[in-house]
């Protein structure tokens, strides 16, 4: 089975992904069993910034439905972890660098993060705190 995000188009011709029902229903009928997807909404808070996170065994794919997020973004290789890897939930965190790229994220944008690359999600922009509509899905190696 491919490992393909189902997607739509809207009248603009910009891509949308569909329903999270039809999301099960087609990764079902593809069994691509390498394919995790988690609806998110949240509040961010300018007094909580969210670590750099990684991941080992899949790729992180955040599409933006609602809202805007400032998204960091360095190597892996570059960071220093802050625990350690969490081999279950395929999780490390990582201690805040001095310096890294950064981009915002408004609706309608994705990122897609691969494993070598670590990604800080949910920080402010300078529009301060809103609720930001994001679907992530994660595509195993």
């Amino acid at each position: 089975a491919e490992n393909i995000v189902p997607q739509t188009e809207n009248e603009n011709n910009i891509a949308e992904t569909k329903s999270n029902e039809n999301i099960d229903k087609e990764v079902k009928a593809n069994e691509a069993e390498d394919i995790e997807k988690n609806e998110k909404v949240e509040i961010k808070r300018p007094e909580i910034i969210d670590p750099f996170e990684g991941h080992r065994k899949y790729f992180d794919l955040q599409y933006v439905a609602e809202g805007e997020e400032c998204f960091g973004y360095e190597a892996a290789a570059n960071l220093e972890p802050a625990a350690d890897y969490d081999g279950e939930k395929d999780l490390l965190f990582f201690k805040e660098p001095a310096q890294s790229g950064t981009i915002v994220l408004k609706k309608g944008d994705f990122a897609i993060v691969p494993p070598e690359d670590a990604h800080a999600p949910r920080r402010m922009t300078a529009k301060g705190p809103c609720q930001v509509k994001k679907i992530v899905v994660k595509v195993k190696l």
